[in-house]
């Protein structure tokens, strides 16, 4: 299949293993902008150092590209030992109005998955189309640059 124009409605399918099933996201293909953001905000500057930020950044971002939940897939506490299914959708019955901030506080490995997906793994390489190309080792020494010259 080739790769089309950016869909608003991309379906992204995971193994929990938490709930031994499979569940599904959708989520919009994030800009340029967001993208850089990502980058810029996996560490973040505290005085004279920099401190790790990947967490708390994949889950932000994760949440800010999801459009929605497969029906069906997650459920939330109504009682002792009682949980209901809810839906994103809006024409659903099962309509829960903050399921994005449920997300977050219930679901962040699986925010942290879709993140790493569409932000860090969109594209890999093909093991199946891999050449090789032949060199020779002497000639790399032109092609890499030395940084203790000056």
């Amino acid at each position: 299949m080739a790769r089309r124009e950016s869909n608003k409605k991309n379906l992204l399918l995971m193994q929990d293993n938490l709930s031994n099933s499979t569940l599904g996201l959708y989520y919009r293909t994030p800009t340029t902008k967001e993208r850089q953001a990502y980058i810029n905000r996996r560490s973040v500057r505290e005085g004279k150092k920099f401190r790790d930020n990947s967490a708390a950044n994949r889950v932000e971002f994760g949440a800010r590209i999801l459009t929605g939940l497969r029906e069906g897939d997650f459920e939330r506490a109504v009682g002792v030992d009682e949980f209901k299914p809810f839906s994103s959708d809006e024409k659903s019955t099962a309509y829960f109005p903050d399921w994005r901030e449920w997300m977050q506080d219930n679901c962040s490995d699986v925010l942290t998955m879709l993140s790493i997906r569409v932000f860090e793994l969109s594209v890999t390489p093909s093991s199946d189309e891999f050449q090789e190309v032949d060199a020779d080792l002497n000639d790399l020494d032109d092609l890499v640059e030395d940084l203790e010259k000056e």
